[in-house]
């Protein structure tokens, strides 16, 4: 069930990443020195609603990473989010 929802919010999630311009990836976190960091890294990624269209991204490395951690940590709050949710009607476990 665990992996279940983990692949559901992964699914949910990584369109988000394309609808940031790069330039607020590379703004956000640490400015990266090394040659490594800058190289640009293309993706196929398949769009939300279709098993076969895929759009081609291309971000650095350091903005691929930036927006893997930014996933994650949306992640965790929406899954600590649904387990604190408080009790609303009586039969509550």
């Amino acid at each position: 069930m665990k992996y279940v929802v983990k692949a559901a919010m992964a699914v949910a999630l990584l369109p988000s990443a394309f609808l940031m311009p790069p330039a607020v990836l590379a703004q956000s976190g640490s400015k990266a020195s090394s040659a490594d960091s800058e190289k640009l890294v293309c993706r196929k990624v398949a769009e939300t609603g279709s098993l076969v269209k895929k759009t081609k991204v291309c971000l650095t490395r350091a903005q691929w990473s930036r927006s893997s951690e930014n996933h994650q940590k949306y992640g965790e709050e929406l899954q600590d989010g649904l387990r604190t949710r408080p009790c609303i009607e009586p039969p509550c476990t």
